[in-house]
């Protein structure tokens, strides 16, 4: 076997598969965008005049930079293990630092060369907005009433004549 032992990625307890295999880069797995991040985000922006990468999930958003291990978490500065950095015109970053930084729980067997990410659920808003009372405002509206449907009649098994002729019958 020539080079490192392929790593496997799964996420959510699905084997990921890539024409572009995850490397191990001074001992940090590091991964392309496309299939492993976009696996992890809601949302990821490329602005590739300044090599920025925003990563967002839920309410949290990782930016990083490729060439640069400080990315920006939020209003923090992060420290990453490496830098981002291209290859074959892919970025590929430190997976396990940036899912991590999103809330995942993230486990590395190192006989098998397995990563196996866990992303917490995205918390639906549990609560409506509040109707607040202004002076001034229009009163709230009164709550809705829905009409109780009638029930619909029975089919009879006797044909019923036609209510309106068809045009043009003799």
């Amino acid at each position: 076997m020539i080079g490192p032992p392929p790593v496997s990625v799964v996420i959510d307890g699905s084997l990921i598969p890539s024409s572009l295999p995850p490397a191990i880069v001074a001992g940090t797995i590091s991964a392309p965008l496309d299939p492993y991040v976009r696996s992890l985000a809601a949302t990821i922006s490329v602005d590739e005049k300044a090599g920025a990468i925003s990563i967002a999930r839920g309410p949290i958003s990782v930016v990083v930079t490729v060439g640069q291990r400080r990315a920006r978490v939020g209003p923090a500065d992060v420290v990453l293990p490496i830098a981002p950095y291209l290859r074959d015109g892919s970025a590929f970053i430190p997976l396990a630092a940036v899912a991590r930084e999103l809330g995942a729980t993230v486990t590395f067997d190192g006989r098998s060369k397995t990563l196996s990410i866990a992303l917490p659920p995205l918390s639906p808003l549990t609560t409506p907005t509040p109707y607040v009372c202004v002076p001034g405002a229009p009163a709230a509206l009164p709550p809705r009433t829905d009409p109780t449907p009638q029930p619909t009649p029975a089919a009879s098994s006797v044909p019923q004549p036609r209510r309106t002729p068809l045009e043009g019958m003799p």
